[in-house]
């Protein structure tokens, strides 16, 4: 009994050892191989929240703003402008988003710009944030503020994208071109240029955009930051000169000519603010 329990055992084993020898052929000699779980990665939004606003106030000036701030998951906060036909202006800031001690979502954006030093947002039911006062600069340093609202559902993934549905929003605006009117005053429509005359250059000054010409039949046209344009008369006795009819396109009287030693002052107002540009150092011997 016991011998034929052991060929027994022996007959099993030997069989086993065949089906093994026969697999491992089938296989061509190869162990079997383990799969291991495939991992997909699933790729970062390039661009976490963005802005979107314009600025038309300044259409009777000349200008038009659009705006777009695109927050990027590596805390960069990008502001482009995109103004009349130029070339898009860029900055770049930075930006976060966290909880205040009452829990509320707060996102905060710094630009370089803002004087207050940055702008905090508190999120909307939505889920959306509202961006107030947004600060932007423009003719040689004036401001204004406007409103942007965003939220993370993006609209524009670059710029040409953007641009496209600018110039659709744009197509039937009738942008005149800079430096007339006086920031929508109603009597101060875009200045027609003169119609020409005889009269030669005596002198002419300018600093950055702005610029006043004297002219030898004693007239002459002063620009202010390159969007608001006066004409005027002047008259000279002895070191004195003295400027009057100082004039918009349309004929209005609106602004001052001063001048104190080598320095011409000249201010105009527009939209009920003034602004003036005073030019330094002016040779006035040319004038008779």
């Amino acid at each position: 009994m016991k011998k034929t329990t052991k060929k027994l055992v022996a007959a099993f084993a030997a069989v086993t050892m065949a089906c093994s020898a026969l697999a491992f052929a089938a296989c061509g000699g190869e162990t079997e191989k383990t799969t291991e779980p495939q991992t997909t990665e699933i790729p970062q939004a390039k661009i976490s929240y963005q802005f979107i606003g314009n600025y038309d106030e300044l259409l009777s000036w000349g200008f038009v703003y659009d705006f777009r701030i695109d927050l990027t998951p590596d805390g960069v906060a990008t502001v482009s402008i995109y103004r009349n036909e130029e070339d898009i202006a860029t900055i770049e800031g930075t930006w976060k988003e966290a909880k205040d001690e009452d829990g509320e979502n707060v996102m905060t954006i710094r630009d370089g710009v803002n004087p207050d030093g940055k702008y905090e947002l508190y999120q909307e039911s939505d889920g959306s944030y509202v961006l107030h006062d947004y600060y932007f600069t423009f003719m040689g340093g004036y401001s204004r503020k406007i409103d942007l609202k965003g939220s993370s559902k993006i609209a524009y993934e670059d710029d040409a994208a953007w641009k496209a549905a600018i110039q659709e929003r744009r197509k039937d605006m009738d942008i005149p071109q800079p430096g007339g009117n006086q920031g929508g005053d109603k009597t101060d429509e875009p200045t027609q240029q003169p119609a020409p005359s005889e009269a030669t250059e005596l002198a002419v000054f300018k600093k950055d955009s702005s610029s006043i010409t004297f002219l030898s039949d004693g007239t002459g046209k002063a620009s202010v930051f390159g969007a608001m344009n006066r004409t005027f008369k002047w008259t000279k006795n002895g070191d004195t000169i003295t400027f009057t009819e100082v004039k918009t396109g349309e004929g209005t009287e609106q602004g001052t000519i001063v001048l104190t030693g080598t320095t011409i002052k000249v201010t105009v107002n527009g939209g009920g603010t003034d602004y003036s540009v005073e030019f330094v150092d002016c040779d006035l011997s040319a004038l008779k």
